[in-house]
Order: C-alpha cells, then structure tokens, then sequence
C-alpha cells in the first residue's frame, strides 16, 4: 500500500519489530504533508514522522578513508 504511494522512492526497510522507513522525494513540501497525513490514517498504522533533507553532499573519498581507517588490519 505504501509503494503504491511514494513512486518516487529511494530506499525502505522494515524492522522486526514493525518499524518501517521510507525514503522518498517530493516535489514540494505540500506533496510531502499530504503523504505524510495519507499514511497517518492506513490501518495500523501507528505514528508517522517525517524529515526533510534540503542538501544533499556525499564526501565518498573521507568515507572511504575512514572505513580504511578503522577496519583492522588482516592476518
């Protein structure tokens, strides 16, 4: 029911313990609200919260030196 309103989704997990994050973008932030009141009445549903992301900057390169730098050594 969820994928059949967010077609612009990025990425979804759902926990064991019921939890459930999607990601999505809008075209505006009114989408955004009208989505978000849409999935506070589904059917157990029972909160919703919902952030917004203004930039969006991956740094790979310092990602990747970090992760070197703290995966151990092997052997």
């Amino acid at each position: 029911m969820i994928f059949s309103k967010l077609d612009r989704m990025i990425y979804s997990a759902t926990s064991l313990t019921r939890t459930s994050l999607f990601n999505f973008y809008c075209r505006n932030i009114s989408e955004c609200e009208v989505i978000k009141t849409w999935a506070s009445g589904l059917d157990d549903v029972a909160q919703t919260r919902m952030g917004l992301i203004r930039e969006y900057i991956l740094v790979s390169e310092w990602l990747d030196e970090e992760i070197q730098r703290l995966t151990p050594p092997k052997g």
